[in-house]
């Protein structure tokens, strides 16, 4: 087994106030791979084990999976509007505040 090599992360997206996410690009025993991980914002206090979940893939399911990720996000998109626009009016007015 190695360890990860070269890896340069390209950006962070918030998560919620807790975390983010990191995409990267790094190099796993020879072969380019693809991470997305979730970090914490604050460093966990010493003797707190800092888990990294997320996905690590192959750059052609990346590109694979591209489209996918787009349909979910215009359904998605679509269903919170569906939800946003069943809401009775004074629950709409509650959620812009």
């Amino acid at each position: 087994m190695g360890d990860v090599i070269n890896e340069q992360v390209l950006g962070t997206v918030k998560r919620n106030r807790e975390q983010e996410f990191r995409v990267s690009v790094g190099t796993y025993c020879g072969k380019p791979y693809v991470y997305c991980r979730v970090y914490p914002i604050v460093a966990p206090p010493p003797g707190v084990e800092a888990r990294h979940p997320g996905l690590t893939m192959r750059p052609d399911n990346v590109r694979d999976l591209l489209p996918l990720f787009s349909q979910a996000l215009e359904l998605a998109e679509i269903r919170e509007k569906v939800a946003y626009d069943d809401q009775e009016p004074e629950e709409r007015q509650r959620r812009r505040r």
